[in-house]
């Protein structure tokens, strides 16, 4: 049955998925081993890249209803693996490096894991019938991804902008650095609802997660994904314009406030696709 099932387009087509997480997710692992990247920027890389390469694969599976599961047993294996090496049955140290904060293996039953499942769920619900998948999981992967690498990145630059340079004189700085520092200021500011967070790293999520959506969107409408799914679409909501960019940039941005809720540990990687996904339904009306 299983050989039967990997015959044809979709065995292709799995296979192709299959071999792209693998090779990217070890690419991301040893880039980690090395040193070649910290470990958190290491693990970012394999949050922001993983999701989109995916979903990029998704073209290639046929109209079979069987598709949608064969697609999703990807993530599904994904996270039997982070279960393994998380629970010290399979030891892998090199996804450990490339998928945990700390380089401990427990760290893989949270993040990882609730990451890989929220990919399996997005394509058994939404699959290429509607945009609410492809818009959740990229802006779960770009903006969530990149809301933390930009927000670090503000509050140190704006830590060294604020200190004294060596042999600086008082009265020394000109407009230029002046302007600088108070750019670095205010995207380095806390929100007000949840000091852990930063403008700069709210910011980061909402136009990250908007400019690997829109790709994306565009890319699966030319493949015929959309083309009669819903109302919405029969009203030429999906074509490109302004109505698209706007729904787009609606939906990154109640993935950003989500994102920036003081929820704590992970339950982000849940909030964000929920959110998501509902403004992505109720906008686009399928």
């Amino acid at each position: 049955m299983i050989a039967a099932l990997l015959q044809g387009q979709n065995g292709r087509a799995f296979l192709t998925t299959l071999g792209g997480a693998v090779a990217y997710i070890g690419v991301c692992g040893v880039v980690g081993r090395l040193g070649l990247l910290p470990t958190r920027l290491a693990r970012k890389m394999m949050h922001i890249g993983t999701g989109p390469l995916y979903m990029l694969c998704w073209p290639l599976y046929s109209a079979a209803p069987s598709s949608r599961w064969l697609a999703a047993s990807v993530p599904a294996l994904a996270g039997v693996q982070f279960m393994l090496v998380g629970t010290g049955i399979v030891r892998d140290d090199t996804l450990v490096a490339g998928a945990s904060r700390s380089g401990r293996r427990e760290e893989l039953l949270r993040g990882p894991l609730l990451y890989a499942a929220v990919h399996v769920a997005a394509t058994l619900i939404w699959w290429r019938h509607s945009p609410c998948g492809v818009l959740a999981l990229a802006i779960l992967c770009a903006g969530d991804g990149l809301a933390e690498v930009v927000g670090r990145a503000c509050s140190s630059a704006a830590a060294s902008a604020d200190a004294p340079a060596r042999g600086g004189k008082k009265g020394s700085v000109d407009s230029g650095s002046t302007w600088r520092r108070s750019v670095l200021r205010a995207l380095a500011r806390p929100l007000p609802h949840n000091c852990d967070k930063t403008v700069g790293g709210t910011l980061a999520c909402w136009l990250g997660g908007a400019a690997a959506s829109l790709p994306l969107l565009l890319y699966f409408m030319r493949h015929g994904m959309f083309a009669s799914a819903g109302p919405a679409a029969a009203g030429g909501v999906l074509q490109w314009g302004w109505p698209l960019v706007r729904g787009v940039l609606l939906c990154s941005g109640f993935g950003a406030l989500a994102e920036s809720l003081p929820l704590g540990g992970e339950a982000d990687n849940v909030t964000i696709a929920l959110a998501v996904g509902l403004c992505s339904r109720a906008y686009f009306g399928f």
